[in-house]
């Protein structure tokens, strides 16, 4: 079993007034994870232009799925440009370690 891992994603667009001009985007994340320690880290890492350059962004705890799992929200910036591919690997630190889910080594996508 994985210590990290996607449950879902979901793209959001934000609009000019009147919904006539798509401005930007942001990608929400939910994240499970093993809880193999109350301390912990789990976030996202992200790129636009194929891991060239990448920006880290850590999750907020949302709720515990059970005493073995726990679930964590990760949002990325809000001004991901339309028409940009967006790729991601999970990450989840703690105890010392780095567990990260990159989809078998694809990595996630979304097309903004």
């Amino acid at each position: 079993m994985k210590n990290v891992w996607l449950i879902s994603m979901e793209k959001l667009n934000y609009f000019r007034e009147g919904n006539s001009h798509n401005m930007a985007g942001q990608l929400r994340v939910i994240a499970g994870v093993q809880n193999l320690a109350y301390e912990k880290r789990v976030g996202l890492r992200y790129t636009i232009d194929n891991f060239q350059h990448f920006t880290d962004v850590n999750g907020e705890w949302s709720r515990q799925v059970n005493p073995e799992t726990d679930e964590f929200t990760i949002l990325t910036r809000s001004d991901i440009t339309p028409g940009v591919l967006l790729k991601f690997a999970l990450f989840y630190q703690t105890a010392g370690q780095t567990y990260w889910d990159s989809n078998d080594g694809i990595f996630y996508s979304v097309q903004f």
